[in-house]
């Protein structure tokens, strides 16, 4: 039996990972919904814990069964995390998402106008 090296190995390592990235991409644009779901924390300080959930690109707040915080229609939450990011000793709720809007300075080539639409 020869000894094919590297080079067999990195073509199955580029092939899982061609597939990963496939599938990935597959959920993804299909909006094949993900749940993340944080509980346990206190946020407005109320002595009721709310829950976190992200399904989809929704992400939604809730205390005791009962709603108190939806995301809007036209944001697309890609992830949230709840830690103390000021590092003043209270969590906070940091939100990855993206919302159609005004660009500024920063406005991208091939974009005419100020506002995404």
């Amino acid at each position: 039996m020869e000894h094919r090296g590297y080079r067999s190995c990195w073509r199955w390592l580029g092939l899982a990972l061609a597939a990963g990235l496939f599938l990935w991409w597959l959920g993804y644009f299909l909006g094949i919904d993900r749940e993340v779901t944080v509980s346990g924390s206190d946020l407005n300080r109320n002595g009721v814990p709310e829950m976190y959930v992200l399904k989809g690109s929704t992400l939604t707040a809730s205390e005791e069964d009962k709603l108190i915080w939806e995301s809007p229609s036209d944001w697309k939450v890609e992830g949230f995390v709840v830690a103390d990011i000021t590092n003043d000793g209270a969590h906070e709720l940091v939100i990855t998402v993206w919302v159609r809007g005004r660009f500024g300075k920063h406005r991208p080539f091939w974009m005419s106008g100020d506002d995404c639409k």
